[in-house]
């Protein structure tokens, strides 16, 4: 597992790393309790303790299996850990007619930089993953590991180099939004709004909020709907 706010990144391996950088903090535990137990009281200290969680497609891929893997290996307390306020949110969202189980650790906000990207960036590509995006948007490439043929294979031929697909992955993200600043322009749409930062994937919820408020600012209120 690999975190990162302010350049600064925590990594979590069960195998002995050599760091290359001096912003990684690199955690080696014995096993994965170990690590996940590790994880956690990291999220959790001042330095990391995030508001936002980023990432590419990690609304319905890391941010789902780690709440699962936690809540297997340590238990659904321990998972909870996961929110500020001890409260995890699940649900199911249905795409290209398949269910997809998603967890929101309640009082952090979940903006997958995929569906930022696809929403706000305004421009459309052949395909969206995270390698193709970065080639097209910062002319760089996530770590070629095809002579191992899998992740499986690249983490038992070569746990450096594994840990190091890991780590760019997320310099990757880092970078794009340092380029398209998208989380800032969220941020600021949701502020002027009035509303949370999810609800700017919506375009009818935030007008809605934009009009009831600039009404109520005039002491205008909108009649019910009378639906007989």
């Amino acid at each position: 597992i690999t975190i990162s706010r302010g350049g600064k990144k925590a990594v979590f391996g069960c195998q002995p790393y050599d760091v290359k950088d001096p912003n990684v903090t690199f955690y080696k535990c014995r096993d994965e309790e170990a690590l996940l137990t590790s994880f956690l009281e990291i999220w959790n200290s001042t330095e990391f303790s995030p508001d936002i969680v980023t990432g590419w497609n990690v609304e319905f891929f890391d941010i789902p299996y780690i709440i699962n893997r936690i809540a297997r290996v340590l238990g659904l307390t321990a998972a909870k850990r996961l929110s500020p306020w001890g409260f995890l949110q699940e649900n199911t969202v249905e795409i290209m007619g398949k269910e997809n189980q998603v967890y929101v650790p309640v009082g952090i906000t979940v903006l997958d930089y995929m569906q930022l990207y696809k929403k706000f960036a305004y421009t459309s590509q052949e395909r969206y993953t995270l390698d193709h995006i970065c080639f097209m948007e910062l002319g760089e490439r996530k770590l070629d590991y095809g002579e191992y043929g899998s992740l499986a294979g690249l983490q038992v031929g070569n746990w450096e180099m594994y840990v190091d697909y890991n780590i760019r992955d997320v310099e990757l993200v880092d970078k794009l939004d340092d380029k398209l600043g998208l989380i800032g322009l969220v941020m600021a749409m949701a502020y002027d709004a009035k509303i949370n930062f999810q609800d700017t994937f919506t375009t009818v919820r935030s007008w809605d909020v934009i009009i009831h408020n600039y009404l109520m600012d005039r002491r205008i209120v909108v009649p019910q709907v009378d639906r007989k």
